[in-house]
Formats: structure tokens, C-alpha cells, sequence
């Protein structure tokens, strides 16, 4: 097929649609519903074939950084990995053309982007130049990043924030920049690293990176906002440390949470430090809709950001969101985790005042009839 630029552009587009929803729902273990994109996606292998053929003759830097920012197919042979025996056959052949068919794209874009470089040929355009090369020597001298500007295998994403905020703001790259050259750079194809949470409470997983750039002003960038979200509550502190113990005896949160702790996540002025929820993100959305959603109305997901760690780790209010969701939409939701819901329920159930009030009621009636008589 002999493809002009505003088709390629069309092609790069639906591709990178394509690319980004599918890592998004792999790295949040969602479910993947490929349905959506319908039959349209059994072109994508034709897309990235054509638009290799196209750049060949025409090798238009603003194309080659659209097909740049599509990134890696990992995650499409991850999955093609694990689910490829649930997979159509139609689907499963047209994906594994898309990898062979953008692996060579990928390839020759690789030549073209390496042209006039010289020694900064691994580095993305506004990146190759000596000022960001020996910038980025830093973290390679630290051993957070490879000859090759990479990251290391394991290299936390924070660090990567961290990294690609303070080279950017010593470039002066504009607000819109900062991430978008170094998303290209490490081929992070699921997700900006500017979606990465970096909070006070983490600081031990990038600490090495702030030592490295002292003449940078991190405090635009370091998450203090949820300083200070906890959850409402219209119950007296037994009912509060009742679904403390039931959390901490079912194995819920970390046993080494103390009741002080618990606490806190219901008393700005007690807060000391989140919670450890020792299961899922999913799970724990379920009780914190269920236990608190009654009674925080806003902002009810940054309260969980702030009061709870996710083994661990900062938990991500989309993984909040998209998880609750999917649990709506499931036909199981009423018994998704039985235990979890009872220990909510009983938490978030009502006091039974109504009992009390028809008493009072038929007090008031009986001395009403007395003092007719």
C-alpha cells in the first residue's frame, strides 16, 4: 500500500491508542478486553508495515518521534505469553506480525535517529548535546543508569522521576518537557514516568538521586498534598479500633501496625505514618468505598493515597479508580471478598437509633393523652 503522510499519522496514532491501552491494563494486572478496539485491530500489523515502508522514503523527524513515543512491545508478547492459548486465532496471528513488523520499525528508526549524533547517538534529539550527556553521567557513575543511558534492571521508577525531573529543570525544558524526552529515552511505553507518585513518605527510594543534582529545587515535585487527608468518622474510638484488630487478626494490614497508628489514619493531629495493607490494591479499594465511601464523599481516593501503603509501596489513585470500577461492572461484586465486606459493613453500619426515637415517640403520646384528660 503506498501511504502519504496524513495516513501515517492516522496509522502512528491508532497504534499508539492501541500500544498504551494495552501496557496500561497490563502493568495495573487489569482486565484486558480487546474487544473494544474491534475489528480494527487486526490491521496494526498492516499500520506498522506500511509506516515502516512510508519512513523509508520519507524519514520525517516529527513521524519518527510519534512512532518513538508508541515504545516497546514487551508488553504485547507478555501478553501474548501468558494468555496466548485464550487468544483467537486470527488475533494471535495478527499480533505476533505487529511485534515481528514494529521490532523492524523500531530497528531502522534506530539508524535514522543515530545520524549526526555522533557519541550521542543513544540520546533522544534535545537530549544529545555535552551539557545533558554529562548531566545523565552522573547517574551512569552512580550505577543507576547504563553506558547507554538505561536504567539498570530493577532501578525504581521513582529514581526515574526524580532523574528526569532534575536533568530537565538544569536544561530548562519547559513544564510540558520535562518528562515527554525521557518517556522516549527509556521506551516506557505503558506509562509517563510523570504519572509515578513521589511522596515524602518514599524518600529512601530516591534519596541517592536528590544527593546527585544538589542544585536543583525538588519541592515542586515531592507529593506533600495528601499531608493531612484522613477519613472521617462519625464513631466513637471502639468502633474504630474494633476494625483494627479484625483487619490486623484476618491479615489484612501489617501486624505490626500499632492501635496509635490505626488511629491516626482518622486524626490529622495523631497521623505518624500510613498504614500497611498487605493484600491487594483492588481489595483494599473494596473496604475503603465500602468502610469509608459513606462518609468521605470527596476526595475519598487521596485520603487512601495518604492513609494506606499497598505492600509497602505509594499506592496510585488510578489503580483506586480503575480497580473499584472493574469490581462494579463484575457480576460478582456482592461476593468478592465476603470477609472483607462484613468487616466494613460492620464498621460503616449505622447506630440503631430508631428503636430509641418510637420510644420517645410513645412517651410523649401517652402525656399527651393524660394531660387531655
Amino acid at each position: 500500500m503506498t501511504m502519504n503522510r496524513q495516513e501515517a499519522v492516522i496509522a502512528i496514532t491508532k497504534m499508539n491508542r492501541f500500544v498504551k491501552q494495552l501496557n496500561y491494563w497490563c502493568e495495573l494486572e487489569a482486565d484486558i478486553n480487546l474487544q473494544v478496539f474491534g475489528e480494527e485491530l487486526f490491521q496494526i500489523d498492516r499500520w506498522a508495515n506500511d509506516v515502516h515502508e512510508y519512513l523509508k522514503e520519507n524519514p520525517i523527524t516529527f513521524l519518527v518521534g510519534l512512532v518513538e513515543d508508541i515504545g516497546s512491545v514487551i508488553h504485547v508478547k507478555q501478553y501474548l505469553a501468558a494468555k496466548g492459548a485464550d487468544v483467537p486465532t486470527p488475533l494471535k496471528k495478527t499480533l505476533t506480525a505487529y511485534i515481528t513488523n514494529m521490532e523492524a520499525l523500531q530497528a531502522d528508526l534506530g539508524i535514522l535517529q543515530k545520524k549526526g549524533k555522533g557519541r550521542y547517538a543513544d540520546l533522544p534529539t534535545p537530549l544529545a548535546n555535552g551539557k545533558a550527556a554529562d548531566l545523565l553521567q552522573r547517574a551512569v557513575k552512580a550505577g543507576i543508569l547504563r553506558k547507554n543511558f538505561q536504567p539498570y534492571e530493577g532501578t525504581s521508577v521513582q529514581k526515574l522521576r526524580v532523574l528526569a525531573f532534575a536533568v530537565s529543570r538544569l536544561m530548562s525544558f519547559n513544564k510540558n518537557h520535562t518528562y515527554v524526552y525521557f518517556d522516549r529515552l527509556w521506551r516506557r511505553g505503558g506509562y509517563s514516568v510523570s504519572s509515578i507518585p513521589i511522596s515524602v513518605r518514599t524518600t529512601s527510594k530516591y534519596q541517592d538521586i536528590l544527593d546527585l543534582y544538589p542544585e536543583v529545587d525538588f519541592s515542586n515535585l515531592i507529593d506533600t498534598k495528601y499531608k493531612g487527608y484522613v477519613f472521617n468518622s462519625p464513631f466513637d474510638e471502639e468502633r474504630k479500633l474494633k476494625l483494627y484488630k479484625e483487619l490486623r487478626y484476618q491479615g489484612y494490614i501489617d501486624q505490626s501496625t500499632t492501635k496509635e497508628q490505626f488511629l491516626g489514619i482518622f486524626d490529622a493531629t495523631l497521623f505518624r505514618k500510613p498504614v500497611n495493607w498487605i493484600h491487594t490494591q483492588r481489595q483494599l479499594a473494596y473496604l475503603v468505598k465500602l468502610a469509608f465511601g459513606p462518609t468521605n464523599s470527596k476526595y475519598l481516593w487521596n485520603k487512601a493515597m495518604c492513609c494506606f501503603l499497598v505492600n509497602g509501596e505509594v499506592p496510585i489513585k488510578a489503580c483506586f479508580v480503575t480497580g473499584y470500577s472493574a469490581l462494579l461492572r463484575s457480576s460478582d461484586f456482592n461476593s468478592y471478598e465476603p470477609s472483607l465486606k462484613a468487616i466494613a459493613e460492620r464498621y460503616a453500619q449505622e447506630e440503631k437509633t430508631e428503636p430509641l426515637k418510637a420510644q420517645v415517640a410513645n412517651i410523649n403520646n401517652y402525656s399527651n393523652l393524660n394531660s387531655n384528660e
